[in-house]
């Protein structure tokens, strides 16, 4: 036992490397103990006794042992100076032994690196690490990746480079590993390099080759991280910061903000690609992937030389760094020449992304190729596509990297004097890029003086662009160079010129401007930054001074003394509006040093100034209590602003003693009831207020001091500055402090903020670690809730941690149930305002409450959706039902998106909401369901889309129509019906035969009529579906009946009974009855469900005088059911009317006036009586109406204009605004103004009142409407063009009327008259609507009176073309009318061809045109019998079976004779 123990006598540098592991551990644990008490010590000699044995320590081949070992050895590199030379060895044994051991000592091993690094010796402890990523044991390699993602992670990236990790044969099989700890570990490590270099990494893993999934996945991770900042330091490191805090305490206290943001702005700095990455030999890879791309280079073939260019783009542009050793000339001249001389545009454009690519990855190796490449750039500009211009733009700019503007000079300057001004035009823009980007002295002054000429001469350029860019140009150079420099090219300019270029170089973003140190990006030291709401930092001395010289040259400096001394009237807080109260932003100017010293003698004595800023505390004291006592005898002139920041020189708001601070918030509490006081002052005082509110003998005061600010201010700029400051402080009593003061300020002041500006802080705080912090922002949250009820919750849907959200809706719920206390303070000047400050309090309230929807963080997922709609058009169903699958999957995963969606994601649900398969239709419903509540308000943007679901309503399966209707709600929440009215999107469907439609909709109109909040009624428009209602009181299925029904009072209500009644025209005499006394039945329903409460109100308003009498609607109407003198009797004039016209006629308020309108004497009756109570301006007017067509005889001319191409030809398929102008312009002549406003205005109401206006003069202006026939119905077919149903309708009834009219005249139209109008009336036979089409059909039952049937032939031939199959069918039917009453002689350009190209369409894949067509060649057949077949061409065995079928089926064929007697 005794041997046993002669190992306690041993030194402990014995004890550490006995034998026994006992007396190892108690070793090791002395020398901890000795290594600590050395610690001040750390060049002792006793350090350098355990280097040689110190790798021993950490690879003990006892577990327990080796615990205790590694920890003396962090001991050791810890304290002792010698400990760097053990560090390779150390590292290299914690991969050998440590990182498989225990979980204590592998953390010991991962703190032992972090030693390494932190004392300095990066490279050896790197590279012993990374050999752990080669360890065959995965454990090993995990714990290795661990580390070093710790490394970089507390140290960052300038301290720990990330370059030697990113190595193929290090990272990649690490990510690759089988183990799945491994590759985690790996992810995080990648993930953590993208928070330090961020979106240059992409660029450097390209060299790994890494598969897709790993990059999506790694990609998935990298949205989620925020920008590295270290945290933790070098031993270098730690010595700075403590030299520079040793220097801040004894100039008197500093600022630690200010000293952590600046040295993360020293740490966190941009890592370039370029530095990090190995260069890469392309040439050589080009060489062996196309051996011949110099021939093919030169090859005539232009998809050749594309192939070749192909070949070498994604070299040139995936290379981030590319070997410059060999000669590029070989193949920088190839490319020149191609931009400078090849004419395929494609090839071009290749060849400059390579160049570009090529520029970039040489960059100044470049140089020799770049005067080459931005020549021939240069002369390429005269492209004017904008893709091309960008390409060219990219690549000049690559090269112009690489060299001087002295080199490529005398070129910009020709290409400033070329011809063409596109050339002209990018060459300036050209040059604003480069003064953007260079320093003074890269733009010699011999350069400048022979281009700035130049740029001036193109000041009188005759394109305006150029002339624009010129200014920009010259804008751009005055900022990099100087003004003085500049002034002998811009003084001599006139005033619109000289302001071109001011404003050019107030706008200008240069990156050096002039009499700058460094680049304008570098932000400025945050010592020298003014209080904005922006910064946390407190007003420093120094700000007005860095202010006044660093401020834009186009801004003067502060005044100096005198120069503030006489603040504007308005300056007192009573003065301002709500509106400017609430901003949150300073607008007051920061008082210079010398206005505050003014100010200070003006009030004070020099012993309190000095005594403000003494080191002695008491002195201060002292100081500040009679700086009290002074300011309680001054008046309300004093300014306010220089006593606070007098009161803010250091130590100011970050004195170290309590009872100074306390003393100087009461004076600044003191100072906030003062007139002048301001929110540059109060911005003083919250942000030292706000790093103070931690401390518990001055939060009272500090609280008190607020809410005086809130009382004088507005509580929503207190809170929001004290928000912003707040977030920038580390302290947990600061945060929790804050929460609190606003939860006591909103119950003191009521709902007066605006929550949209506090909710980043107030999320911050829900998910902050610390429970005592949530624990605060719950209450803030249940205080909220009382306010605004429980929809604040929406503002945390998307918050991840499931407790959390919990928490949030329990306080939610809390809080809604609890009724709000009464506001005890208010703002001041709210109380003080004479004119509506409690509304405009009020206003303020409700905008918080308002703006709720704007919390809801909204995603852009147009590009998800676009991705996964690319298969939505597929003609696999399935495939269709895989992308509506997909699009599912983007909604579910973002609940909340925006409404900007693309027009191809659209169209394929608009496409497959009327998709054949059923499956498609139901999951394409199922996705609408999920787009209208992630949509929320946006909904509003794509109303066409909910209009698509009313067809839907017509499937007779109750659980599908239940989907609908559902679905129907969702969209209508945001939407409303009253739109859906004004737009009369309800009209087709309430008419359509489907009865099943017709009854999910009347019943879904009358569930949305009840929901919907009226104020007073809903749009006239809602008499437009009182036809297809009336028509469902009599439908044979008795379920619409009574959907009908239920919906009928409720219609009534807004349309009013004697709107309903005088529908009941339209209906024959027994419907007319039945309909009636369904309406005597649910007429006092109807009355009792009317909104009649608003009405009364109306003439109380003070609005009512100014709409002057009634009496000028009286005539109107009465004019447009009496219009014109030469009509016989008025009745005819009024069975003209369209259907549409007379629903829009028709409103329940001016139902009385219209029948008064007779005794009041209408046109001819009365004549003394009307002109008593008219004006000559009236007169003129009705003058207007009564002849709205002129006569005029220049319709030759424009036939011969148009011939002759002096005016725009007839033919479009989308009319310009061109064609709107110049058809205004020819009819000038031909109609009066007022019925010419009728025509061309942009309401669709007036388009219709000119159409009742045409149809009621066609029996007796005939003759007019014959001369200018062809500008109506080129008029008319810009119609065909509107999205309005009764426009298109009214505008088909003028058409039929006029046709019946022309053919009783024995017209006959021209050529030019029936090609304004006849192929876009041909587009309609394919129109959506039964109604349209039914009356298109009409019309050309008629026009075949009028117009040549061969002609019409060829018309409608024309429209086959058409994508639209209902169009298709409907011509195919035009065309075999035509055969079968005019015979084969119709068919142009003869028979054969004619007949030839109808069979065509027998293979169509829609059934109906494929009927159509064989119907019509059936026609054909009945003519000329089997000569038919071969007119038909070649037609494959199945359709030439299809058409011998039909013929057979046909019967007899015709006697042609007889039909040509007859014809």
């Amino acid at each position: 036992m005794a041997d046993d123990d002669e190992w306690k006598k041993l030194p402990t540098v014995e004890k550490c490397i006995h034998k026994s592991w006992k007396a190892r551990v108690e070793g090791y644990e002395e020398a901890i103990k000795e290594f600590t008490k050395l610690k001040n010590n750390p060049g002792s000699n006793e350090f350098s006794k355990y280097l040689g044995s110190i790798k021993k320590f950490v690879i003990d081949t006892n577990a327990n042992a080796q615990e205790k070992g590694c920890e003396a050895v962090l001991s050791f590199l810890e304290h002792g100076d010698c400990a760097k030379k053990a560090v390779r060895e150390v590292v290299s044994g914690v991969v050998a032994k440590g990182l498989n051991g225990k979980p204590k000592t592998k953390d010991t091993c991962g703190k032992i690196v972090l030693m390494c690094v932190e004392i300095e010796q990066v490279v050896d402890a790197r590279e012993e690490i990374l050999e752990g990523f080669k360890s065959r044991q995965p454990k090993v390699v995990a714990a290795a990746v661990n580390i070093v993602t710790q490394c970089l992670n507390q140290f960052g990236s300038k301290v720990f480079p990330i370059k030697p990790l990113i190595q193929k044969d290090l990272l990649k099989p690490v990510l690759e590993h089988k183990d799945g700890k491994v590759r985690d570990e790996a992810k995080a490590l990648v993930t953590e390099m993208y928070r330090w270099i961020g979106d240059m990494l992409p660029k450097l893993l390209t060299t790994l080759e890494l598969k897709d999934v790993m990059l999506k996945e790694l990609e998935e991770e990298w949205s989620k991280t925020e920008k590295g900042i270290p945290e933790r330091y070098t031993r270098t490191e730690q010595k700075k910061m403590e030299e520079m805090e040793e220097m801040e305490e004894e100039e008197g206290g500093g600022d630690e903000a200010d000293g952590e943001t600046s040295k993360e702005v020293e740490e966190v700095e941009d890592l370039d690609p370029y530095d990090l990455a190995d260069p890469v030999d392309i040439l050589k890879k080009l060489n062996k992937d196309v051996p011949d791309f110099h021939a093919k280079m030169v090859d005539k073939s232009w998809k050749i030389r594309k192939e070749a260019l192909d070949a070498l783009l994604p070299l040139a542009e995936n290379t981030i760094k590319i070997e410059p050793s060999h000669d590029f000339g070989s193949v920088v001249t190839p490319l020149a020449k191609i931009i400078a001389k090849d004419t395929n545009i494609v090839v071009c454009q290749l060849a400059a992304k390579c160049l570009a690519g090529i520029a970039k990855g040489l960059r100044k190796s470049y140089g020799n190729y770049a005067k080459e490449t931005i020549i021939s750039c240069l002369a390429k500009y005269k492209e004017k596509k904008a893709t091309v211009v960008a390409i060219l733009s990219d690549c000049i700019d690559s090269a112009m990297d690489s060299t001087q503007l002295a080199n490529v000079s005398e070129h910009v300057i020709e290409s400033l004097k070329d011809k063409n001004p596109a050339i002209r035009q990018e060459t300036t823009n050209f040059c604003t890029r480069i003064f953007g980007r260079s320093k003074a002295n890269a733009l010699p002054k011999s350069v400048m003086k022979a281009l700035c000429p130049a740029l001036k001469n193109l000041l009188d350029d005759s394109v305006g662009p150029v002339r624009d860019a010129a200014a920009q140009a010259l804008g751009t150079a005055t900022k990099v160079v100087g003004e003085k420099f500049m002034s002998e090219y811009v003084a001599d300019l006139d005033a619109i010129k000289k302001g071109k270029v001011t404003d050019a170089f107030e706008k200008a973003e240069v990156k050096f401007p002039y009499g700058a140190k460094g680049p304008a990006k570098t932000a400025a030291p945050p010592k020298a930054a003014p209080p904005t709401k922006a910064k946390v930092e407190s007003p420093k001395k120094e700000a007005p001074k860095t202010e006044t010289k660093k401020g834009p040259p186009g801004k003067k400096p502060p005044a100096k003394k005198g120069g503030a001394k006489k603040p504007p009237k308005k300056e007192a807080s009573g003065g301002k509006s709500q509106a400017q109260l609430d901003s949150e932003e300073v607008t007051e100017p920061e008082l210079t040093e010398d206005q505050v010293d003014d100010a200070a003698a003006e009030l004070l004595t020099s012993d309190i100034v000095s005594g403000l800023g003494n080191a002695n505390w008491k002195v201060r004291l002292e100081a500040v209590q009679n700086f009290s006592s002074k300011l309680d005898g001054m008046d309300g002139k004093a300014n306010v602003q220089a006593l606070i920041q007098l009161l803010n020189r250091k130590p100011g708001f970050k004195d170290n003693n309590a009872q100074v601070l306390g003393e100087k918030f009461k004076i600044a509490e003191k100072t906030s009831t003062k007139a002048k006081f301001n929110k540059r002052t109060a911005d003083y005082i919250l942000a030292g207020g706000v790093e103070k509110i931690g401390d518990i003998k001055l939060k009272g005061q500090i609280f008190q001091t607020f809410f005086m600010i809130a009382e004088t201010i507005s509580l929503n700029f207190t809170s929001a500055n004290v928000f912003e400051y707040a977030s920038k402080q580390k302290s947990p009593k600061i945060h929790i402090e804050v929460l609190n003061w606003l939860s006591e300020a909103l119950k003191l002041f009521g709902m007066k903020i605006k929550l949209k500006s506090h909710m980043k802080y107030l999320r911050t705080c829900v998910e902050s670690p610390n429970a005592q912090i949530r624990g605060a922002a719950m209450e803030l949250i249940k205080t909220l809730a009382m306010y605004s009820g429980g929809a604040i919750s929406s503002a945390f849907s998307d918050v991840s941690n499931k407790n959390t959200l919990s928490q949030i809706e329990a306080a939610v719920e809390n809080g809604k149930g609890e009724k709000p206390p009464p506001p005890s303070r208010g703002a001041k000047s709210s109380g003080n305002a004479e004119d509506g400050g409690d509304e405009e309090e009020a206003e303020v309230e409700e905008d918080g409450g308002m703006e709720l929807e704007d919390l809801i963080d909204r995603k852009d997922v147009s590009t998800d959706l676009d991705r996964a709609c690319e298969s939505i058009n597929s003609g696999a169903w399935k495939e269709r039902v895989a992308a509506l699958e997909s699009i599912q999957n983007v909604l579910n995963s973002s609940q909340n998106i925006k409404s900007d969606l693309s027009s191809d994601f659209l169209a394929g649900i608009k496409g497959r909401l009327s998709d054949n398969n059923m499956a498609v239709k139901l999951k394409a419903l199922a996705v609408m369901n999920l787009l209208g509540k992630a949509l929320g308000p946006g909904t509003k943007k794509h109303k066409e889309l909910m209009c698509l679901l009313f067809p839907l309503l017509g499937d007779s399966k109750k659980h599908i129509q239940a989907q609908v209707v559902e679905c129907l709600d969702i969209w209508c929440e945001h939407i409303t019906i009253r739109p859906l009215l004004t737009d009369e999107n309800l009209i087709a469907p309430s008419t359509d035969n489907n009865p099943n439609l017709r009854n999910a909709l009347f019943t879904w109109i009358k569930d949305q009529i009840v929901k919907t909040k009226i104020p007073p009624r809903l749009p006239k428009e809602l008499n437009l579906v009182v036809p297809g209602l009336y028509k469902s009181l009599e439908d044979r299925n008795p379920d619409v009946r009574k959907s009908a029904q239920n919906c009928l009072p409720y219609i009534m209500a807004h349309v009013g009974y004697a709107g309903m009644v005088s529908k009941l025209e339209s209906l024959d005499q027994k419907s007319k009855q039945t309909v009636q006394d369904l309406l005597e039945k649910n007429k006092e329903q109807a009355e009792a469900l009317a909104p009649a409460k608003p009405k009364p109100k109306a003439p109380v308003k003070k609005a009512e005088p100014a709409k002057t009498p009634k009496k000028e609607k009286i005539p109107d109407r009465d004019i447009d059911t009496k219009t014109f003198k030469k009509s016989p009797k008025p009745s005819k004039v009024k069975s003209m009317k369209s259907p549409v016209m007379s629903e829009q006629e028709e409103n329940s308020e001016p139902e009385a006036p219209v029948k008064k309108a007779p005794k009041k004497g209408g046109l001819g009756k009365k004549p003394a009586a009307a002109a008593a109570g008219a004006s000559g301006k009236r007169k003129k007017e009705e003058d207007d109406v009564e002849s709205p067509l002129k006569p005029n005889d220049k319709k030759s001319q424009r036939f011969k204009d148009e011939n002759n191409l002096k005016i725009l030809k007839w033919n479009f398929k989308v009319p310009r605004e061109e064609y709107n102008e110049q058809l205004q312009t020819l009819m000038e002549p031909c109609c009066s103004p007022a019925f010419l406003a009728k025509l061309f205005h942009d309401d669709f109401k007036q388009h219709n009142e000119a159409l009742k206006i045409l149809i009621g003069i066609i029996p007796t202006h005939l003759p007019e409407i014959k001369q200018s026939l062809d500008l109506i119905l080129k008029w008319i077919s810009l119609r065909f063009f509107d999205t309005n149903t009764s426009v298109l309708l009214n505008s088909l009834d003028f058409l039929s009327k006029c046709f019946t009219a022309l053919v009783g005249a024995d017209y006959m139209l021209v050529e030019q008259e029936a090609s304004a109008f006849m192929p876009y009336l041909v587009t309609k036979l394919g129109d959506s609507k039964e109604p349209v089409r039914k009356s298109v059909n009409g019309l050309f039952n008629e026009l075949i009176y009028i117009y040549a049937a061969s002609r019409i032939f060829t018309f409608l031939s024309d429209g086959l073309k058409s994508k639209n199959s209902r169009q298709r069918t409907g011509i195919l039917e035009q065309l075999t009318k035509l055969i079968s009453e005019r015979g084969v002689s119709v068919c142009q350009p003869n028979p054969r061809k004619a007949f030839e190209y109808i069979a065509e369409f027998i293979g169509d894949k829609d059934t109906s045109v494929r009927t159509a067509a064989l119907n019509c060649i059936v026609a054909g057949w009945n003519y000329i019998g089997d000569d038919v077949y071969k007119m038909c061409g070649r037609l494959n065995n199945k359709d030439m079976g299809m058409l011998e079928e039909r013929v057979r089926r046909s019967g007899k064929r015709v006697d042609t004779s007889s039909k040509a007697k007859e014809s």
